[in-house]
């Protein structure tokens, strides 16, 4: 967590990921890493959106983590949102 706590110390950063599923097990992996980022964002410095993308029966766990204080914030949300949303198409 403190790889990417410094990495998005830098408000223009954003961080996107989709949990690896090569051994089915993405789903706790997402849970895993949601935990983590709870526990360290008391301070509510970071936003964090999830999405989960169903492709041919598989699923799919993605999130994606910025600064409270980016100045495109509305943009990235909505983004994301239609990226999603076009995925699961």
């Amino acid at each position: 967590m403190t790889i990417i706590t410094n990495f998005l110390t830098n408000k223009l950063n954003i961080l996107a990921f989709v949990c690896d599923t090569s051994d089915s097990r993405e789903a706790a992996r997402h849970a895993l890493f949601n935990r983590w980022f709870l526990k360290n964002n008391k301070d509510l410095r970071f936003l964090k959106m999830d999405g989960i993308i169903n492709a041919e029966g598989n699923m799919y766990y993605s999130s994606l983590i910025f600064s409270r204080n980016h100045p495109q914030q509305d943009i990235i949300k909505n983004t994301y949102i239609e990226f999603i949303g076009e995925l699961q198409k």
